[in-house]
């Protein structure tokens, strides 16, 4: 399940690149479902991913 969620990230902030942003929105539910966080514990994370 972890190198599902890593290769997620990689996914998410490949594209946030291309289109500059709203990984966020992507970002937390890949940190709350594959790696197990909380919702606020998974905000955080999604934020400092730009």
């Amino acid at each position: 399940m972890e190198t599902l969620g890593y290769f997620s990230a990689i996914i998410i902030g490949f594209f946030m690149e291309l289109i500059g942003g709203g990984g966020s929105i992507l970002g937390v539910p890949v940190f709350a479902y594959t790696f197990g966080f909380e919702a606020v514990t998974a905000t955080a994370p999604s934020h400092s991913c730009r």
